[in-house]
């Protein structure tokens, strides 16, 4: 799912998550889904976590769990559960703590991840449906594109950043 380009996100039929397809395809390369405890206290005791899925067969892409705190933060854990990163407000880091993106959302429905030369390495766009496009250039960065992707999650499962 992270070599394609363009990536085009819709809720799922279930309701419980969204379809991740490829733009220029039109093919679905995985699914997302949002997990949560069953009745209200353990919701409110269990942390809220997001399960990314490749779409062929399903398998396990990576997990974001929310973390305990006043300060709302992510982290990302790839499929073996090792940590990958820490999200957290405009600010991606890696497993090392190292910075790896801000967050920039300049205009109304439109986010920008940069790295730390401030260059674009992704576009969030919402007009009409949810596009993440990838720079060909971070294609060499799989787990920074990880990252990219979960933080597009998380602010389309709460609908947020600047209107998107």
């Amino acid at each position: 799912m992270l070599e394609h380009e363009i990536l085009v996100f819709t809720p799922a039929s279930t309701g419980l998550g969204w379809t991740i397809r490829d733009a220029a395809s039109g093919k679905q390369v995985g699914v997302a889904r949002r997990l949560t405890g069953g009745g209200f206290w353990s919701r409110w005791l269990r942390r809220t976590f997001l399960a990314v899925h490749e779409s062929e067969d399903e398998p396990l892409l990576c997990t974001v769990h929310r973390l305990w705190g006043f300060r709302e933060a992510w982290e990302l854990r790839d499929a073996d559960a090792q940590p990958v990163g820490k999200l957290s407000g405009t600010v991606i880091r890696g497993r090392l703590g190292r910075l790896l993106s801000r967050v920039a959302a300049p205009e109304r429905g439109t986010v920008h991840y940069l790295d730390r030369q401030a260059r674009t390495t992704a576009t969030l766009t919402r007009y009409g449906d949810c596009r993440l496009t990838f720079n060909p250039e971070s294609k060499g960065d799989p787990f920074t594109r990880m990252l990219v992707l979960s933080d597009v999650l998380i602010e389309i499962s709460r609908g947020s950043r600047n209107g998107v």
